[in-house]
Parts: C-alpha cells; sequence; structure tokens
C-alpha cells in the first residue's frame, strides 16, 4: 500500500538514464489522435532502438489539457462503460457527466 506521506518514494529505484522529458501542449488537439501520438512516445517506439520487450518510453507531460477538444459528435454522445461484477451492474456515464466530475 502507498504512504500518502511520500508519494514518489519508489522513484529512487528506478532508472531515468536515456529519458527524455517530453512537454505537449494539448491545447486545441483533438483527443485521439492526441493519444496515439503519446502511446507511441510512452512505448519508446519513436527511438531507434526500440525492442518490444524492453522500456525506453519517455517522461510525457500534458499541458493545457482542459483545452484539448473532442470531433463530432462525441462530446453528447460517447459513453463509459464498464460492470461492476453483481447484477444489474451496467454503469454508463458520458463524457461531459465525466468531465464534469474530474473538473
Amino acid at each position: 500500500m502507498r504512504n500518502p506521506t511520500r508519494p514518489f518514494a519508489g522513484l529512487e529505484q528506478v532508472d531515468f538514464t536515456g529519458l527524455r522529458m517530453r512537454l505537449v501542449d494539448a491545447e486545441s488537439q483533438v483527443i485521439g489522435r492526441l493519444a496515439a501520438y503519446l502511446s507511441v512516445i510512452l512505448q519508446g517506439k519513436d527511438k531507434p532502438v526500440f525492442a518490444p520487450n524492453k522500456d525506453h518510453g519517455d517522461i510525457c507531460v500534458v499541458t493545457n489539457a482542459e483545452k484539448a477538444v473532442f470531433t463530432g459528435r462525441k462530446w453528447e454522445g460517447k459513453l463509459y462503460r464498464w460492470h461492476t461484477g453483481v447484477a444489474p451492474g451496467v454503469v454508463n456515464f458520458a463524457e461531459h457527466g465525466v468531465y464534469a466530475n474530474v473538473v
């Protein structure tokens, strides 16, 4: 269990050699394209030393994430669904509801 008084306690065991800090501005970026771009960076597929069994991904810091945009009618129509494990356990949330709870 994590110690809330020391949230970064395990970082001294992480090897940061060869990692770059990437600063990504998400203002007016489309969510899906931004996610695809970030996944390539996090997996390390943009590096010439990429190997699927090694973790060569860089550190990504996303700024202005609240200003990223959805295309089409995804803001009203996108649903997040999961099952709680008990009947009737399907839970649905629309995108604007999830965003309102986070912000």
